[in-house]
């Protein structure tokens, strides 16, 4: 599976190569947001579970035009635990990125990709390791603040994250950031 979010990075950018030509100087973008992760179910002992982690992405992107762009990012999905044991997960991602509208201070978007976690346990769940690869999906607000700088705020679901030694939980973040676009 990390062949396959390999070839989605590959694909973004072959897909972008054309498009280095239009009009504007620079497509790059970088950023970070933080906010809270909802592991669910989480722990397994759910009846006793903090569930909720901090959550820490940096990212960057490549504005294929103004409707579309390729991401990569880093993200520290959090910690959770129960009475007896802790989890903690980080995940890499390749979305592709849709505006709407474009060219507005104010717009919507949605993302959609791949990713591959990697979960720890410790406590009771001492040496439990898992990495998955799946789907990820994501929502968003983006207001541009000025010409280079724009604040984002965004929900996104990772899916199927854990397996046979930790539990096999979904993990929806809420964050909230900034960019910088490079022009």
């Amino acid at each position: 599976m990390l062949n396959l979010l390999r070839l989605a990075a590959l694909a973004a950018v072959a897909l972008a190569a054309p498009v280095c030509a239009q009009e504007m100087p620079s497509h790059v973008y970088a950023g970070a947001t933080a906010g809270a992760s909802h592991w669910y179910p989480g722990c397994a002992d759910s009846g006793n579970c903090d569930n909720k982690g901090n959550v820490l992405r940096a990212f960057g992107g490549y504005q294929i035009n103004n409707a579309f762009a390729a991401e990569v990012a880093f993200t520290n999905l959090g910690i959770i635990q129960d009475s007896s044991s802790r989890i903690k997960g980080h995940a890499w991602e390749a979305v592709g990125v849709a505006t709407w509208p474009p060219d507005t201070k104010l717009s919507f978007y949605g993302k959609f990709g791949m990713f591959y976690s990697r979960e720890e346990g410790s406590g009771t769940l001492a040496g439990a390791k898992e990495t998955n690869t799946g789907p990820t999906l994501g929502v968003g607000l983006e207001f541009e603040l000025t010409r280079n700088l724009d604040l984002r705020y965004e929900v996104q679901h990772y899916w199927n994250v854990g397996g046979s030694t930790l539990p096999k939980s979904g993990i929806t973040t809420m964050t909230a950031g900034a960019l910088w676009r490079f022009r």
